[in-house]
């Protein structure tokens, strides 16, 4: 584990009283940690009754986090200080949970300098749930789902993260940062233009600055220049 950290302090309650909000409380830091903390917020969008039941204190002061691995619990506990950096790490006004789940995933994968350089959200997605998640890429320039199929995996409650590509930073819309992962709110239709569109969610949270807004709106045609890959956790028992 990293241990060049200073100005460590204890965390609040895990849960603020709207409990595990993962529009409220996932803000990330400076890590390149964007596929892990958007899996967790779309698990935690999904069913928060599983974020509750997956982090709990103990009596010694730490706290446990419950991860899988290939498809089997693995317990990973971790003091209760947290980095005090919040411009480095992920942190929220209310609530510790997503800073401890990030702490327990740092401590499982060789410190926060391993989480920090990118991943997959497909396999973040598998080892925070359990459960098979996949990635299917549009790189080739097909072009991606259509939202209306997007909008009918949501409805039957997978939790899905969109991944954008790492040289699209500043392509037709500023607003999408490159090499980045969002997870995906919802689908619906605008009532002005009428058109059907994809509400996206960018886990740096409610500090992102005006470039990057927290929350993301996209047409078809903007969704398929913009994104390339869709990891999909589907739905089954928690």
């Amino acid at each position: 584990m990293n241990r060049s950290l200073t100005n460590l302090n204890l965390p609040p309650p895990l849960f603020g009283p709207h409990g595990p909000d993962p529009d409220l409380d996932v803000d990330q830091g400076g890590l390149g940690d964007c596929y892990f903390l958007s899996a967790l917020a779309a698990v935690a969008h999904d069913d928060p009754g599983f974020i509750e039941s997956h982090i709990w204190p103990n009596d010694d002061g730490t706290y446990t986090v419950r991860f899988y691995r290939d498809g089997k619990p693995f317990d990973v506990t971790v003091t209760a200080d947290l980095p005090g950096n919040g411009s480095t790490y992920a942190h929220t006004d209310d609530g510790s949970w997503v800073a401890l789940y990030e702490k327990a995933y740092a401590q499982l994968n060789g410190g926060y300098a391993a989480i920090g350089q990118g991943g997959v959200p497909a396999n973040a997605l598998a080892a925070i749930t359990g459960r098979k998640a996949t990635q299917g890429d549009w790189g080739d320039g097909s072009g991606g789902p259509a939202l209306s199929d997007i909008q009918s995996r949501l409805s039957q409650g997978h939790a899905l993260v969109a991944d954008t590509s790492a040289d699209n930073w500043d392509s037709h819309n500023e607003e999408i940062v490159g090499g980045h992962a969002y997870r995906i709110n919802r689908v619906y239709t605008d009532p002005e233009s009428h058109q059907q569109m994809i509400e996206l969610v960018n886990p740096w949270g409610r500090d992102g600055n005006a470039q990057a807004p927290q929350f993301v709106h996209l047409t078809q045609a903007e969704f398929d220049k913009d994104f390339v890959a869709i990891d999909d956790l589907p739905p089954g028992g928690w």
